[in-house]
């Protein structure tokens, strides 16, 4: 009798550990899951492997609320559209303050090819968040000289002050800040920052486009980002032309192929040139930074979309940190 109590003991305690090793492993196998939602116009796509497979749904889009509360220049309330109406109450949380550094070291990098304050030139040209249309003076060289002048003298990161007490001052009246070229890549930087406290190793934040991964997937495979060929058109099916690998970096593409409009014969590209005032005219469609910053990575992308391949390559020779892809 004592030795089947002996053996029911044994196979309870058997039982017992083998459950409390499944639960120990379930919790702390690293499972893959993926999160997709909508952010800042739109899509992010976010793979990552987790000790128990946790979702994070909830925490991703909270952070990416608040970041749309301080950077969207389409939220009438957010501190940016504040800064822009004259709110001179305001103070910088650390998303504003962030793009702002982030934009005044590509600024002065980029020799003024990337701008913040050029939102009034983007909305002339019809690609910004107000429409003012500059399609009838482009037949006009000299009303569109002349419309051109008077919004330069309202763009330039100097007419701009920020500290870090959060300040945020226009020294020029009526100078406007987007930071639609930034904003994005920053945003990858902030939810890939916040996997990071989370100890998570492996992972890949894709934000319309901007990609940031971390590590590498299972058994030592990088994550891989797909480079779309340059198209005719805007509405052209999307080609993947080229597949690059990541790990621990970002790849960011700007290109000039699908956001512009023709007009006697003419194309207008929504890449436009902050230092003239005038859409870029080089024959460059597509650039792609690869950068271990995902918002440096978009501004870069901006810029040099802006300065063309030889400008582009000789700031590439001095920080070899920075590495592009040109196409064509």
């Amino acid at each position: 009798m004592k030795k089947n109590y002996l053996v029911l003991v044994i196979v309870c305690f058997v039982v017992i550990a083998a459950c409390g090793l499944f639960d120990f492993f379930s919790r702390h196998s690293s499972r893959l899951v993926i999160v997709d939602g909508t952010t800042q116009g739109t899509y992010y796509h976010i793979a990552y492997y987790s000790d128990g497979g946790i979702d994070y749904r909830r925490q991703i889009d909270s952070v990416l609320n608040d970041y749309d509360n301080s950077m969207s220049v389409y939220n009438q309330k957010s501190l940016v559209s504040r800064v822009n109406n004259g709110d001179t109450t305001v103070r910088a949380d650390s998303y504003l303050l962030g793009n702002l550094q982030v934009a005044k070291d590509v600024y002065e990098l980029s020799g003024g090819a990337f701008d913040v304050t050029g939102a009034p030139l983007f909305n002339y040209w019809g690609f910004g968040n107000k429409i003012v249309n500059a399609q009838s003076a482009v037949v006009d060289s000299v009303a569109l000289r002349r419309d051109v002048d008077s919004i330069m003298q309202f763009v330039g990161f100097e007419k701009l002050h920020f500290d870090t007490n959060g300040i945020v001052r226009f020294l020029t009246p009526n100078v406007q800040l987007n930071f639609n070229a930034v904003a994005q890549g920053y945003s990858v930087y902030v939810i890939s920052s916040f996997f990071d406290t989370l100890g998570l190793t492996s992972y890949i934040v894709d934000i319309g486009g901007e990609v940031f991964a971390r590590g590498t997937k299972p058994r030592g495979k990088k994550w891989q980002v797909g480079i779309e060929k340059p198209a005719d058109s805007a509405d052209s099916e999307r080609i993947i032309q080229q597949v690059i690998p990541l790990e621990n970096s970002a790849a960011v593409t700007s290109g000039s192929y699908r956001k512009f409009y023709e007009y006697d014969g003419k194309r207008y590209s929504h890449v436009i040139d902050p230092r003239t005032g005038y859409p870029v005219q080089h024959d460059l469609l597509s650039v792609t930074v690869v950068h271990e910053n995902p918002a440096y990575a978009d501004a870069l992308a901006t810029a040099f979309m802006v300065l063309g391949r030889e400008q582009s390559e000789k700031i590439m020779a001095e920080h070899p940190e920075i590495k592009v892809v040109f196409l064509p």
